[in-house]
């Protein structure tokens, strides 16, 4: 890779927060952090590079997952979502749906990395 991929974690759980965003880095990425929808458009506003992912929960307060998906979406068309839930993908908002991959809470660090990895199309080649 040329470059350590960005990734935009906004999550109001502070422990799983702190799980994802170690993962992340242990794993090469480049985790930007945010306790909320709010502070994660604030960081996205501010930050100049590239942002590869979203990893968001739908339910935060302030500004929950699907708002933040939609406001970061129409900025930044090429990110890709990736949303953590305690709720099956069928209740997503159909539009969300289009462009987001879902992983059911509790979630395994591996099963996390394999998926960001095929999101953003850094899968290890398998033997």
């Amino acid at each position: 890779a040329n470059r350590e991929q960005c990734i935009l974690v906004a999550e109001d759980d502070a422990i799983l927060r702190y799980t994802l965003v170690r993962t992340l880095l242990r794993n090469g990425f480049h985790p930007l952090e945010a306790g909320d929808g709010a502070e994660a458009l604030r960081l996205a506003a501010v930050h100049s590079g590239p942002i590869d992912l979203l990893i968001t929960n739908i339910a935060m307060p302030k500004v929950g997952g699907t708002e933040l998906a939609r406001k970061l979406k129409q900025a930044r068309p090429d990110m890709r979502v990736l949303i953590i839930s305690g709720f099956h993908k069928a209740v997503f908002p159909a539009d969300v749906l289009e462009y987001a991959e879902a992983l059911l809470k509790p979630v395994e660090p591996d099963e996390l990395v394999a998926q960001v990895r095929q999101l953003l199309g850094t899968a290890e080649p398998s033997a």
